[in-house]
């Protein structure tokens, strides 16, 4: 073998290795690009996660706050309402007040006319009258 032999074998071996570093670097970028890709699509879902996960806690705090004031106007119509019950109660005593007094009149007057009819019997039994 000649030296131009081996030098065109070398030239041969550094074309290949040239060319297989050119692919090399092409894939390499490739890689890069793909993975800057998967980078801004990872931000992007991350980005999508905090907003997500702020809203539940809007929501959480917006229902809880429904529920606080439901249980709160709940308290309040309770309070209302034996307030209200207190207030019928108390007209519906004045109401009766007066039917009931008459009807204790009534009975008393029967027991008192039933006393002096009695009495009035035994004085004219005695002969008083």
């Amino acid at each position: 073998m000649s030296h131009n032999d081996n030098y065109i074998k070398i030239m041969e071996k550094m074309g290949d290795i040239q060319s297989s570093q050119g692919r090399i670097e092409e894939k390499t970028k490739n890689l890069e690009s793909i993975v800057k890709g998967i980078q801004e699509e990872d931000k992007r879902q991350n980005d999508l996660l905090a907003e997500h996960i702020a809203g539940v806690q809007t929501n959480r705090e917006r229902l809880d706050n429904e529920v606080q004031a439901r249980k709160d106007l709940l308290v309040q119509h309770e309070e209302a309402s034996q307030k209200r019950f207190e207030e019928l109660d108390e007209r519906l005593k004045i109401v009766e007040f007066l039917p009931n007094l008459m009807t204790n009149i009534w009975k008393a007057t029967k027991w008192i006319a039933a006393f002096l009819a009695a009495v009035t019997v035994i004085a004219k039994f005695l002969g008083y009258f």
